[in-house]
């Protein structure tokens, strides 16, 4: 057959108008979503009509909901073994599309955010670490926080601060008192001709080592928090920190195991 003459095209010539709506380009989605089974880049009228089309019908059996919605949902193992015998292509497209599933969700993406306080960072390692190093409840050095000023106080104002800080306050003075972290003030009253006489005055106070090893704790964490302050916001542990956070593990597995004594 003789070839077919391509039409040619002289200067000025005008060019033939398309007939017919513009063809356009074929939508492409995504992968199904392991959760959701929705396609990204789906409208929201779309994303309902699925969610919707992926809900069990009244009536409806499990067999039934299956056979439904084998061409939209995630296959079981069992169903992709059993469409591999009778679709291999098909089952090898649907595998790529979990694969590039696990490499998405394989990283986690995070947004830092500077924030206003830094300065709790080591608190609840520093207070576990002289709760067990003298032997002394965490609660209890937090109330010793609260008197660290030493301003003699009332027993019910004692109390009172165990209810707002511990919910209960049933002997808890008492415990105080026996295991030595507060004493009673006792007044001296001077006499002329006679000895002199000791008068209770019902206020209390901090004992001295209760306070000494409240600011151990303070000291500590200053320490760590000031070498905080000196690195740069999002950055790990410097050589000091790691050092201390070392010591402090060591010295309560110590403790722990019996290789050595609390500290009194």
């Amino acid at each position: 057959m003789p070839k077919r003459q391509e039409e040619k095209r002289f200067p000025g010539m005008k060019k033939q108008p398309v007939m017919g709506r513009p063809k356009e380009p074929k939508k492409k989605y995504g992968p199904f979503s392991m959760h959701g089974k929705i396609k990204p880049g789906m409208s929201d009228y779309q994303k309902r009509t699925m969610v919707e089309f992926m809900k069990v019908k009244e009536g409806e059996t499990i067999a039934q909901w299956e056979k439904r919605t084998s061409r939209r949902r995630v296959k079981e193992v069992d169903e992709v073994k059993e469409l591999s015998l009778m679709h291999p292509l098909r089952v090898l497209q649907r595998n790529r599309d979990r694969n590039v599933l696990a490499s998405k969700n394989k990283f986690i993406v995070v947004q830092p955010v500077e924030r206003e306080f830094d300065f709790m960072r080591y608190y609840g390692i520093v207070i576990n670490y002289y709760s067990i190093k003298y032997g002394i409840r965490k609660e209890d050095l937090e109330v010793g926080f609260y008197f660290y000023s030493n301003i003699p106080f009332t027993r019910d104002r004692f109390e009172n601060t165990m209810v707002l800080m511990t919910g209960n306050k049933a002997g808890k003075i008492n415990r105080f008192l026996k295991d030595g972290l507060l004493e009673e003030i006792i007044k001296v009253k001077k006499t002329l001709n006679g000895p002199d006489k000791d008068t209770r005055t019902y206020l209390y106070r901090l004992t001295r080592t209760y306070v000494d090893k409240l600011t151990y704790v303070y000291r500590t964490l200053g320490k760590m928090n000031a070498l905080r302050l000196t690195q740069p916001t999002f950055t790990p542990l410097s050589a000091e920190e790691k050092q201390i956070i070392m010591d402090m593990n060591d010295e309560i597995q110590d403790i722990q195991t019996g290789r050595k004594p609390r500290d009194k």
